[in-house]
This record gives C-alpha cells, structure tokens and sequence, in this order.
C-alpha cells in the first residue's frame, strides 16, 4: 500500500510538472516525461506480476494508436508502402534521388517517435491508474491536485499581468510575445483554457462533496478557473467548458430529481452562465459575436480543414505518419496566408491524416464505444469523479478546434482525470462482475514487450530530440551562414528525415549552384504556394536569361500573398513586367503608373490596356486608363483613352477627365464636344461646369467661362457649386482686370458661405 501511494505521488507530480514545464511543448521536455511514465508502469506491472492488468474501457484505442504509430517507424518493403501510400514513396525518392528499398509509412519519423514516446506513456498513465485509483480516499488526492493546478494557474497569470511580467516564471524568455500574452507557464491561451477547464469542473465536484472551509476553497478555485478559460477569450475551450458543464450539471441534477428535470435544469443553467459568461468577457464576446463573427466559418482555421482533409484523402490507409502533419501539409495548401500551419486544430483531422482514415474512424468509434461503457457508471460515481468525467468531456470537444492534446501539458492532466474515473468506475462495478464474465487480464509477458517496445520507443525519441525539423533546419541554416565544410552533408541528411520540408530544400538551392534550380523546383512541388520558392525561382530563371519564366515566377508569387518590389519586379522580368503581376485591373494599373513614371511609357500603356481588357471596358477601368494616358502626354493614347471613356457614358466626372485629356492632346472641338455631351447628361453637376469653366479659363476663352458659370446661375445648383462659382468669378474678373466685378463676386461667395455654415451643411 505503501510503494502504491508512492506511485499515486509520483503521476501527481508528473501531472503538475508536465504544464510547469511551458506546457511541454519542447521536445527533450517529452522524453523526460515519457520516461517517468515509463517508470511508474515499470513499478506497477512489477508490483502486479503474474496478476497482469485487466483490459479496461480506453486501453484498447489507446493501445492500437501506440501501436499503429509504431508501426509507421517500420522500413518496409518499397513494394509494399508504394501500394498502400504512393505519396510517401514518392517523396522519399525525391529527397534521395533514386527509389529506396525500404522505407516507414511516416514522412518524418523524428516527429513520429517522439508521438509514439508520448502515445506510450498515455497509455501507461491509463493502465497505471486504472488500477491503482479504486478507492474514493486515494482518488480525492488526484482530484484535489487537479483542483489546484487550474486555480493556481489563474493565480500565477494574474501575478503575471499586475507585474507586467516578460518572462514565464521569470525564467523562460519567449522568442516572440503572443498579442495575448502567455497565461501561467503556457505560451498559448488555448492550451491554458484546457487546463482551466479541468480545474473548473474537478473543483466543482469537490465543492460538492465536501463541506465547510473545504467546500468555499473548492468553489474560490472553480470560480478561478472558469475565469481563466474566459480570460483566454478561447471560442473552442469556452465551447469545451460549456459541454462539460453541461454533462456535469444534467448528471448531478438527474440523481437527484431524475432525467427529465436534470436535463431541463442543465440546459437553464446552461443558457445562464454562458450568458453570463459572455456579458463578462468582452473579449470572447468580440471573437464570437463581434465584427470578426462573420469570418467564424471562412478563416484560416477552417481552411486548414479542409486541406489536412484533402491530405488525409492522398494519404487514405496509411496516414503521414503520426506528428508529420506539420511537415506535409503544405502540398495541399491553397494559399499559406503567411502561416504554417503546424497542426490542423480539430482532433478528427489530425487523426485521420496521420494515421489513415481506417484506423483514425476505428480510434473514434472505440473511444466513443468505451465512453458508453462507463457512463452509467459515472452517473453513480461522487460528485469530484463525475467532475473529472466531464472535464475530460471539455478538453475533447475543446480539441475539435485546436490541438492541447498534441502536449503533455494538457495530455497529462486529461490522462489523470480519464484514468481516475476508470479506476473509480472499475471498483464500483466489481460487485456486478463478480455475477458476470471477468475482465480479460493482460498476461506479464505481453505487458514486459510492451515495456521493451516503449524503450525502443524512448531511445527513437532521445534521439529524435535534437534532429526534429525545427532542430535541423536551424543547425543547417547556421551551418550554411558560416560557410561550414559539413553543411552540405547536414542538409542532405536533414532533408531525407524531412522528405516533405520545402524550406530544407530552399537552403540547400541557397547553398547549391548547378543544380540549384532543381532544388527549387523540388520545393515548388512540396510547396506550391510557397512565395519563397517561387521568388527564388525566378531571380534563378531571370539569371538564366529566361525572363518570360521568371516573370509568370514572380506572378504566382504574388497570387499567392507575396509582394515584389516595382523596381525588382521590372528588374527582373524586363519587358515581360506585365505577366509579372496578378493579371487583376488594380495589380495591372498599379504597375501602369509605376512604369509611366520611371520612363516606360510604351509599357505602362499596354499595361493599362490589359486592365481595361480583363475589366471588360468597365467605366473605372476606362477612367483610370485615361489618368494614365494623361500622365503619359502623348496625343495619341489620350485621344484613344478619352473617346473610349465618353463611349462608356461615364459619370460626371468621367465626362470631364475625358474633356481634360481630349484638351491636353489639342483636340479643342472633341474637349468642347466632352464637355457638352456631360452637361447633357448630368446638366446639374457643380463639377462638370467648374470643370468645363476652368478649361475655358486655361485656353484664355474668358467669355466661354463665364458663360459656363452663368448655368450655376441658373439654379439647380448645390450652395457649395454657387460659391465655388463665384470664386472662380472673381479670379475671371481680375484676369480681366475688372476689380469691382471681382470684389461683387467675392462678396457674394462669402455671403454663401455664411449660409452654408449657418444651415451646418457639410
């Protein structure tokens, strides 16, 4: 009993330390956590002996991911994994130039042993637990851990923002400050929500269970902790405390007034605190109901979706490979929207796309078969058990948008609450048991190779710590900076652990010069939206005198986001600038003004004739065609721009950009005949006749322009067209040298102006 309650100390311990240790995101942080497990199984099955374990609910889904991520770490026969998973094959032949012989199913396998290390000490924690947690005295112990973790990890974020804090604890300095802030040790709000969660409704469950001073401590620390998940403002963690409150309040109230009321009660209490909730937090308010709600269902997030859906269809039996999701993706990525997308952020993706879509559907429907096992079950457990039965329920609907499970930080914790309720749930059935067929026993020998494999498993891990993508691409980048004999060899050796890393293969093109174009063009292939690469290919294209490729190069570039510089752009595709943009009006003007300014008139033209082309002849394209040909100068393009925009029977000011340009070409009857064609259309517009009054001024036709003035005159006008009449007036006077006609004009203008400002007209 002794040596028992050892083991219950050493899995609490490791339940705090894993979120201590920033969440244990970093890699070496895993293998250290992956081998305590280890040695608490190791001291449970020892204490077991010939007894065994017993299969309990979970052990079988839990048992068959480690298993088949195992199996995705096994060199095959290229045959065999050419059938089942062509894509694998052919990125391995890619980044060895020739096919191997034997090769895994996974597509990065650092990342892959280091998810079986983790995979396994899961499923050790559940095994451990599940019979080690039978009593309710032994199971409060976890619980009151689990309790205090959430609430201490609010305590610890508060202290954080009083102290306007830069560090977590003071010690680990973030590469880049989240716009959020990092909440306790946890760099990602999201990943902290989780932890909140399971602290909210285990401490709502203990505030049930006990009593007095005890009951107001667990009621201050789920209040704590709820605050903490609507402080990280986090949409999916707040869904996944709401279902969990849910579950816990429909059961707590179905024991005791039955189903029917329990739920109604439930679904109230519901409806209250999420109200609540959202009227308290501005921020989750903002992000589920406020100007960003109309892009819930079309954003990155949801698009990632879709693309880890369209990778798991190319990978359909054998998955990426567990953890490999990161590194693949980007093959099936429309648009990388200046993100990499390291995890798809939905359980059901992840799963289906690194493990395949048999063994991820076979994964779902046993969890959901073993959770249906044990809810009658949990309906008869305490309070605090029935508490961590739903906070388990919170971090699995928390995971259908976002990824916590992937980090011991969250998985530990949630592993602990699982295993206690199974522990709980195995002693309250084993009354009923006794009447009926007892659990099957897993014998020593198959528990001591599952511990053998789990070593393995720990030594692919250690091993894959310091050669994971992040790992390697920043030792070889630092091996290319210094110019290092070994680099080449280092990136060799990176890019087949990383056969689908497009950025391994940009460095060694950086590094390469024969063939450094096919190492671009192996990243176009892993990576078609890559605005790198394609920027890359074409400064190499344009270096080849191949400056037609380079251009469409640099076009894709910035279909997909990527921005060039005008004088780059013009620098490097020549006279073949125009296929170097977008082919959209606005990309194609913009590169019009550019090239008229620089000198490139003959460009810039037939650059603004492509826009009002793909415009259609719209009338917006016609007008700034025309701004262009007005900066151009020259007779021809403005005459041609001028007809073609009065032929579209353009607003006012179109009619009077065409005039402007037809008199600039020294066409005087085709500017007079814009002019007239205007005024008959929109015989009211103030700017029109200012317009046409000015032209009349500037040809020194003082008469015409008075003449022109005498329609304001004539009424119709707005009061602000009056007084800029009468300016202009007086400016005709004093041209003409008639001083008191200009002091009248001036007198009227101001008296206008008084009316305008005291009708407060804008």
């Amino acid at each position: 009993m002794r040596a028992e309650r050892t083991l219950v100390r050493v899995i609490a311990a490791l339940g705090v330390t894993a979120p201590l240790l920033i969440g244990a995101v970093h890699p070496w942080t895993q293998v250290g956590l992956s081998a305590g497990a280890f040695a608490v199984t190791l001291a449970w099955l020892a204490m077991r002996g010939k007894r065994g374990v017993r299969v309990v609910p979970f052990l079988v889904p839990a048992a068959l991911g480690a298993a088949v991520t195992l199996v995705q770490l096994v060199p095959l026969p290229s045959v065999l994994v050419g059938f089942l998973s062509p894509h694998a094959l052919e990125l391995r032949a890619g980044a060895a130039g020739a096919s191997p012989s034997w090769l895994p199913f996974t597509v990065d396998a650092p990342a892959t042993w280091l998810e079986a290390a983790k995979g396994l000490a899961y499923l050790g924690l559940l095994i451990t637990l599940a019979g080690l947690i039978r009593s309710r005295r032994r199971a409060r112990r976890l619980l009151v851990v689990l309790a205090s973790l959430g609430a201490g990890l609010m305590v610890l974020t508060l202290i954080e923002r009083v102290v306007g804090a830069k560090s977590i604890l003071g010690l680990y300095h973030l590469h880049s400050q989240p716009g959020s802030g990092f909440f306790g040790t946890f760099v990602d709000g999201n990943h902290a929500a989780s932890v909140f969660s399971i602290g909210a409704l285990v401490a709502a469950g203990l505030a049930l269970e006990l009593d007095g001073g005890r009951r107001f401590v667990a009621l201050c620390a789920a209040v704590l902790s709820a605050s903490g998940v609507l402080f990280t403002t986090s949409r999916a963690g707040a869904a996944g405390l709401a279902a969990g409150g849910f579950a816990f309040a429909a059961i707590v109230f179905g024991r005791r007034f039955g189903r029917a009321r329990g739920l109604l009660g439930a679904l109230t209490l519901a409806v209250i605190f999420c109200a609540g909730g959202l009227w308290i937090s501005d921020g989750l308010r903002s992000r589920i109901a406020g100007p960003q709600s109309g892009s819930l269902t079309d954003n990155q997030k949801v698009r990632g979706w879709g693309d880890g859906m369209e990778m798991a269809a190319h990978y359909p039996w054998t998955g990426v490979g567990r953890g490999a999701f990161g590194v693949a993706i980007d093959g099936w990525r429309k648009n990388d929207e200046g993100v990499r997308l390291v995890y798809p952020e939905d359980a059901v993706v992840q799963l289906a796309s690194e493990w395949g879509l048999p063994v991820a559907a076979a994964v779902l429907i046993l969890v959901l078969l073993a959770g249906l096992e044990i809810l009658p079950l949990v309906e008869k457990l305490e309070p605090g058990a029935i508490g961590a039965a739903c906070a388990v329920l919170a971090v699995v609907v928390h995971e259908l948008g976002d990824f916590g499970l992937e980090f011991p930080g969250v998985a530990f914790p949630t592993v602990i609450a699982l295993g206690l309720v199974i522990g709980r749930c195995e002693e309250l059935a084993g009354s009923r048991r006794a009447e009926k067929k007892e659990r099957r026993a897993i014998p020593a020998l198959a528990g001591a190779a599952g511990l053998l494999l789990w070593a393995v498993a720990l030594g692919g891990a250690a091993w894959a710590a310091p050669h994971t993508l992040d790992a390697d691409w920043s030792r070889c980048k630092a091996a290319v900076k210094a110019h290092a004999p070994d680099a080449p060899s280092l990136l060799a050796s990176a890019i087949a652990r990383h056969p689908a890393a497009d950025h391994l293969e940009l460095l060694a093109a950086e590094l390469s010069s024969g063939d450094a174009l096919a190492h671009v063009n192996r990243a176009l292939l892993l990576h078609p939206a890559s605005q790198q690469a394609h920027h890359l290919a074409a400064l190499l294209l344009a270096r080849m005198n191949h400056r037609g490729q380079a251009a469409l190069e640099l076009r894709l570039m910035g279909e997909h986001g990527g921005q060039v510089a005008p004088d780059e752009l013009v620098r490097v595709a020549g006279s073949h600038a125009i296929d170097a943009v977008p082919q959209t009006p606005a990309r194609l003007f913009e590169l019009a003004h550019y090239l008229v300014r620089t000198g490139r008139a003959k460009l810039g033209w037939a650059a603004a004739a492509r826009a009002v082309e793909l415009a259609d002849g719209a009338e917006s394209a016609l007008t700034e065609q025309t701004r262009i040909a007005v900066e151009i100068k020259a007779p021809a393009e403005l005459k041609e721009a001028a007809h073609a925009l009065i032929a579209s029977d353009p607003a006012a000011s179109g009619y009077l950009l065409a005039a402007q340009a037809l008199a600039q070409a020294g066409d005087a009857r085709g500017s007079d005949d814009a002019l007239a064609r205007g005024m008959k259309a929109h015989a009211t517009d103030g700017e029109l006749v200012l317009g046409g009054a000015r032209l009349e001024q500037k040809r020194g036709n003082l008469a015409g322009a008075r003449a022109m003035l005498r329609r304001i005159e004539a009424g119709g006008f707005t009061l602000a067209d009056r007084e800029a009449g009468e300016e202009l007036s007086a400016e005709l006077a004093e041209q003409a040298g008639d001083v008191d006609d200009a002091i009248v004009a001036r007198a009227r203008a101001r008296m206008i102006a008084g009316k305008i400002k005291a009708l407060d007209i804008p």
